[in-house]
């Protein structure tokens, strides 16, 4: 089942966290557990460059929270936006979601129009090594 959680603390308004049971951290040794997450964009037409905007103000910060953006990659069509983004932790990705910063250039999200989604997602490579094509 996927916990659906509008409003978060820290959340930026139109962003929607799906979390299954998001891992605190290893059993054994109580370290904290490296987060992934697949955020999604649906940008209307026209939406892309405030979206750009708040990406370019936002995005720096996840290094101060030890984050890091994997991948972000566009649709041809601009209608979509996909990041791969990861975090040391819990602690490190609540921090940066309640960064203050994040929320002083919510307008541009807002203003963009842009549906997000955020996953906790797991890597699946080690399953399936890339082909090397």
């Amino acid at each position: 089942m996927v916990n659906v959680v509008p409003g978060a603390a820290g959340a930026v308004p139109g962003v929607v966290i799906a979390a299954p049971g998001v891992p605190r951290c290893r059993a054994r040794h109580h370290e904290p557990m490296p987060l992934t997450f697949l955020l999604i964009a649906r940008l209307p037409e026209g939406g892309a460059e405030a979206f750009d905007a708040y990406e370019d103000a936002v995005l720096p910060l996840l290094a101060e929270y030890g984050g890091r953006l994997e991948r972000r990659v566009r649709s041809l069509d601009d209608g979509t936006e996909v990041h791969l983004v990861g975090f040391p932790g819990e602690q490190e990705f609540e921090a940066y979601r309640n960064d203050p910063r994040r929320a002083e250039h919510a307008h541009l999200l807002e203003r963009s129009g842009a549906a997000v989604e955020l996953l906790p997602v797991r890597d699946l490579t080690s399953r399936n090594p890339p082909s090397g094509r």
